[in-house]
């Protein structure tokens, strides 16, 4: 809870005397610690979660696995968030708009609109949502892919059911105005 409330070193602090005090750190902790990494920056421990983590044999839950990704792609390591993505056996809508938004946090917009088919066309069991379509209007916006941005925000509605929300018209106006200059 202290990461969620700001108190990243905190988290970490406290995690730290976890561990020599030898209570084994659960999934929650984890999770918690690794998004305190994901504020401060903290690689190395970060890895160092992951790797408890697989010797915990929670490398592959889709929670501990997403808020690697958020941590590596937030540290700078966007191959190791990649490469955590690829391993995952099971993919939810919290794990592929992690993986969506850490490659848009990195510029990175053909990756995205490669990733979002790919969630499109995984055997529909994983639909895109209104985070979804956040992160791959933003990568559009950053790199001013018009056409490809115009689609997506129209097939919102038309394909995927979705109402735009104040953050997505948002992202369209920045958009638009973007290419009027």
């Amino acid at each position: 809870m202290c990461a969620q409330n700001g108190a990243s070193n905190e988290a970490i602090v406290l995690f730290n005397g976890m561990r020599e005090a030898g209570p084994n750190p659960n999934k929650v902790t984890m999770i918690e610690v690794l998004s305190a990494c994901s504020t401060i920056g903290a690689l190395d421990l970060g890895k160092w979660v992951e790797t408890h983590a697989s010797e915990r044999g929670l490398q592959h839950d889709v929670y501990v696995a997403s808020e690697l990704i958020d941590m590596y792609a937030k540290c700078g390591s966007l191959d190791d968030a990649l490469g955590v993505f690829e391993s995952m056996p099971h993919k939810n809508e919290v794990s592929w708009n992690a993986m969506i938004s850490a490659l848009a946090f990195h510029g990175q917009a053909l990756e995205v609109l490669s990733l979002f088919r790919r969630m499109s066309k995984d055997n529909g069991t994983v639909q895109p949502n209104d985070i979804t379509f956040i992160g791959v209007l933003s990568a559009c916006v950053h790199v001013g892919l018009v056409d490809e941005g115009r689609q997506l925000f129209e097939s919102m509605k038309l394909s995927f059911g979705l109402v735009p929300k104040v953050k997505h018209i948002l992202a369209w106006l920045i958009f638009v105005c973007v290419q009027d200059f």
